[in-house]
């Protein structure tokens, strides 16, 4: 039988991508970060004279936005330099004199501030907050794979009846909820009834619904849980007419 492809596996897959954006972007941010607090110990200050602005259309994040290149002329110790400002901005006008700050190790290096890492701050805790996302949804998946192995080694096992198929409307993938199976069993000795549910999963599983399903279940805590949709024998479901379920 084929197995069928768990929602935890997409968050998963999710999960690692997130970690390793947080990741690239932390280190980025930490870079640009250091190198402001760095340039803004050492900075010093003169006159620059704005020579050229322009201006240029850019996509980002699937919209169009303007961007301005500026560039200053500026005079240290006799010598002239010509240079683009990093932090230029469209408020800035052609024969305009700025304070800028330049690095007296690499004096093309001109700048219109001293330091950015107020938002270079702002983007490292952002790329934390990425990561810490990535790795819950990484981690959560592999306790619960854990968890059902562990269930399946040393649980008990009994046969429940499927009753019914809903959304699981807390997941949302690709624009899509995915599908969880309620399912029910009596205990023959007590006559009591325990009603379980799956764990979410992609396909639309509407055609098990009256079939027996496998549940493994922890004896001391029956809140303990697990059900095994694999077990459930597809070759003796009858073919029926396609669900569409768009709620």
């Amino acid at each position: 039988m084929a197995k069928k492809r768990k929602a935890a596996g997409a968050t998963l897959g999710a999960g690692i991508a997130f970690v390793l954006f947080g990741i690239i972007f932390f280190c980025v941010s930490l870079g640009i970060t250091m190198d402001a607090k760095d340039f803004g110990e050492t900075a010093e200050e003169t006159t620059a004279v704005v020579t050229d602005v322009q201006k240029h259309r850019v996509r980002r994040n699937k919209k169009y936005r303007t961007e301005y290149d500026v560039y200053v002329q500026y005079e240290i110790e006799g010598i002239t330099y010509n240079e683009e400002l990093s932090g230029g901005n469209g408020a800035m006008r052609v024969g305009q004199y700025l304070t800028v700050y330049y690095d007296p190790m690499n004096r093309r290096d001109v700048r219109s501030t001293k330091s950015s890492s107020g938002a270079n701050v702002f983007a490292i805790v952002f790329s934390l907050v990425f990561a810490a996302l990535g790795i819950w949804m990484g981690i959560v998946p592999a306790v619960k794979s854990s968890k059902r192995k562990k269930l399946k080694e040393t649980g008990e096992q009994a046969t429940a009846l499927i009753t019914d198929v809903v959304l699981d409307r807390s997941i949302k993938i690709n624009k899509r909820h995915p599908y969880k199976a309620q399912c029910e069993m009596t205990d023959p000795v007590t006559g009591e009834k325990y009603i379980y549910s799956s764990e979410s999963y992609m396909e639309d599983i509407h055609y098990m619904i009256g079939q027996p399903v496998t549940v493994y279940y922890d004896p001391a805590d029956r809140s303990k849980y697990y059900v095994d949709l694999d077990s459930v024998d597809e070759n003796t479901i009858d073919s029926g007419p396609a669900v569409y379920d768009f709620r």
